[in-house]
């Protein structure tokens, strides 16, 4: 399932420069959200890589690239966004359940 706020954002210092990347960044998630919604997968994929660009630590993005990929059946980008994900959220129970899906499709695949 689709994340669908990019939560804790990782900025930068202070300065009105990082306030104005951070809305890009939240402008892009929100509409890469909105791509995904209807099913415009690969423009939401775009999205997300804007907001990823701008904000290069938000674990909520790279989730959503994660879920994009899978979507597009693009299974070993999709385990890549995804492991780097759970480098900092090993616990995380929907990224777990990810990646168990994400594997077995792939094995499903070959």
């Amino acid at each position: 399932k689709l994340r669908e706020d990019r939560g804790k954002k990782s900025g930068g210092l202070f300065g009105g420069g990082d306030k104005v990347k951070m809305a890009a960044a939240d402008e892009a998630f929100r509409q890469g959200v909105e791509s995904y919604r209807a099913d415009e997968y690969e423009q939401a994929l775009k999205r997300f890589g804007k907001a990823i660009e701008l904000d290069q630590d938000n674990a909520n993005t790279k989730f959503n690239l994660a879920v994009c990929f899978l979507a597009l059946e693009k299974f070993n980008e999709s385990i890549n966004w995804l492991q780097d994900f759970l480098v900092k959220y090993k616990d995380d129970i929907d990224a777990k359940a990810l990646f168990a899906k994400i594997t077995a499709l792939q094995r499903k695949k070959k």
